[in-house]
């Protein structure tokens, strides 16, 4: 089995990331490019791993001739030269060039699975007529390669259309196709899709890289119904599962999970994880046993600075008495991390401590305790003790 060489990367990009920058489209009659140049730039654009403006410079130049170029690139789509057919409709859908999604239909039939890939992605991107059933009918086809592609182009399209297709490759016999499926529909971000992931995460069948997938793309939909079957995950034996879990619990910002994560967290190999999702969700719930790894000493330094992120991030002032020690820490980089937490929650009760990280030796803990202290007092004094010494001692500040 085959599948797309240059193109099968384009996979491996979320299909629920930031739209590619485009010209915008115009009204008024174009001034045309001379065929000459845009031959010499799609030269160099065929030779690219990937034809996308934002991988591939000359494309990038292929695309800002502008519309002008247009007529000249639907002449390239018929080349010869499978990977100029491959830069020509990639530069197209970029340009936005209506009259190209035919022409990207007519090439779903291409012989050459680079040109193929090129094709199937600019018709996701260009949505002409006739673009989503022939999407579908590819994602439920022979070719794996060409599935692929196809569920992320269905996707890129952001058509409520490509939704049943997608769910239905979510029981796709291959693990990939069911990835790319799970992450297209995250794209399209309907409140719909969400039971079907659930379901198809639920599903022991489900394979290993479809239930990541799941998993990702419920954090990134952020709906209520999509708690539930990531709290479910976090009971499984499969680290990565749980990891990516873990993650999707925190991008939903539900207190629902916060008991469930706290569980977690005594887990080493979880901790750090945990504590960024904590963080993420930012509810008062998760401070005790944030502040439990404080007091326990941890020696995982990526586990203490992230304890201190989430909870400058949860921004409790019951966080502030177990913070405060912090400040005299021997190592610099962990007292500049408790100011900066201290900073963050606001809390006025931190003034003196941060009063005495002003005097430490360490500039770079001076300038963070500086600007935790302008933080809570709204005060913009520099470094001078004094004033800030009559801020902190005042009782009526």
């Amino acid at each position: 089995m085959r599948i797309h060489g240059w193109f099968l990367s384009a996979i491996l990009l979320s299909a629920s990331g930031p739209a590619l920058a485009r010209p915008a489209a115009r009204t008024s009659a174009v001034k045309a490019v001379p065929a000459a140049t845009v031959r010499a730039k799609l030269a160099g654009a065929k030779d690219c791993k990937l034809p996308y403006p934002t991988r591939c410079k000359a494309t990038a130049e292929v695309v800002a001739l502008g519309p002008g170029a247009a007529a000249e690139l639907m002449k390239q789509v018929t080349h010869k030269d499978a990977r100029v057919r491959a830069a020509a409709i990639t530069a197209l859908a970029e340009l936005r060039h209506e009259p190209a999604g035919q022409a990207a239909l007519a090439m779903l039939k291409d012989s050459d699975p680079d040109a193929r890939g090129a094709a199937i992605m600019a018709a996701g991107e260009l949505r002409a007529e006739g673009a989503l059933p022939a999407l579908a009918n590819l994602l439920g086809g022979k070719s794996v390669g060409d599935a692929m592609l196809a569920a992320t182009a269905l996707g890129r399209s952001r058509e409520p259309g490509a939704m049943d297709p997608l769910m239905r490759a979510l029981r796709h016999f291959n693990p990939m196709v069911q990835a790319s499926a799970a992450r297209a529909l995250a794209a399209i971000g309907e409140a719909e899709v969400v039971p079907a992931l659930a379901k198809a995460l639920r599903d022991p069948k489900t394979s290993r890289p479809g239930r990541l997938a799941c998993a990702e793309a419920l954090g990134g939909l952020k709906h209520p119904d999509a708690v539930p079957p990531l709290v479910e995950v976090l009971g499984e034996a499969e680290h990565a599962l749980v990891w990516a879990a873990t993650e999707a619990l925190g991008k939903q910002r539900d207190r629902r999970a916060v008991a469930p994560l706290l569980n977690l967290l005594p887990r080493p190999e979880m901790a750090t994880t945990v504590a960024a999702a904590l963080g993420e969700i930012g509810s008062s719930d998760a401070v005790p046993g944030l502040v439990r790894i404080l007091k326990e000493g941890t020696t995982d330094v990526s586990l203490l600075q992230q304890v201190f992120w989430a909870l400058g991030s949860i921004g409790s002032p019951s966080a502030v008495a177990a913070l405060k020690p912090y400040l005299k820490d021997e190592a610099p980089r962990v007292a500049r991390w408790a100011a900066e937490a201290l900073g963050r929650i606001r809390d006025i009760s931190a003034g003196e401590a941060l009063l005495g990280a002003l005097r430490r030796p360490e500039r770079e803990v001076r300038e963070m305790a500086l600007w935790s202290l302008q933080e809570i007092s709204g005060k913009t004094w520099g470094e001078e003790l004094e004033l800030w010494e009559a801020w902190v001692y005042t009782p009526d500040r």
